[in-house]
């Protein structure tokens, strides 16, 4: 699991750090999750 989160000056790069995690999840066949909480939502990785 890679858990990255995300600083407000790197909001600009948000939709590009989405891209990316998604398709590292996807390229992994449910091996690896890409989990990206705003600010400290950490209730986010029980979800998933």
């Amino acid at each position: 699991m890679i858990l990255k989160t995300c600083q407000s000056d790197a909001l600009d790069r948000l939709e590009e750090f989405f891209k990316l995690g998604e398709l590292w999840e996807k390229r992994s066949k449910g091996k690896c999750l890409f989990i990206m909480p705003k600010g400290q939502d950490f209730d986010v990785i029980r979800k998933k």
